[in-house]
């Protein structure tokens, strides 16, 4: 069971980079982080808390090494969200229904990032971070959540009509 869970958790990892490199090249308006924060979420769901995290925590090293080179910063506030995300995901998952998990993962991991962001401001005096927010960013986020809270169940039940066995945790919506 283990090395299944471990090629599904490769395969959402690899998906991730696969599909923000090509937002990235046909330019979609929306972020490339977009693809990853899906995978990264679907894997807190499909396989479990600990896969989660740890994709969390893979994802923007892998995202930062092969498309786009991030600062070092911009890295660890990522990796403490999609990690908090993946976690949270899973847990929440394991009780309750899946729009709860994804809210309760977006909204933890959205308070990780922004206490991660604003200690840095404060502690690091790193103001250039400053100018990775704008109203734009704001908009394209809520558009993320909007998308992530449609699209997730949908791949859920499909996944949960396809596979045999049934996914281990309950789609109750």
């Amino acid at each position: 069971m283990k090395g299944k869970k471990m090629v599904k958790g490769i395969l959402l990892l690899a998906l991730g980079v696969i599909v923000s490199y090509l937002f990235k090249l046909w330019g979609f308006a929306i972020n490339i982080y977009l693809p990853i924060e899906i995978t990264v979420l679907l894997a807190g769901v499909l396989l479990g808390p600990i896969y989660g995290l740890i994709l969390g925590a893979l994802d923007p090293l892998l995202i930062s090494l092969c498309i786009e080179s991030l600062r070092l910063s911009l890295i660890l506030l990522m990796i403490t969200k999609l990690g908090v995300y993946g976690l949270l995901s899973g847990l929440v998952y394991r009780e309750f229904n899946i729009l709860t998990s994804l809210i309760s993962a977006i909204i933890g991991g959205k308070i990780i990032f922004w206490v991660g962001f604003w200690t840095a401001i404060r502690l690091f005096k790193v103001e250039q971070l400053i100018s990775l927010i704008s109203k734009e960013s704001l908009l394209v986020g809520f558009y993320s959540i909007m998308i992530q809270i449609i699209l997730i169940p949908v791949i859920i039940t499909v996944i949960n009509k396809k596979s045999s066995p049934k996914v281990d945790y309950k789609l109750r919506v």
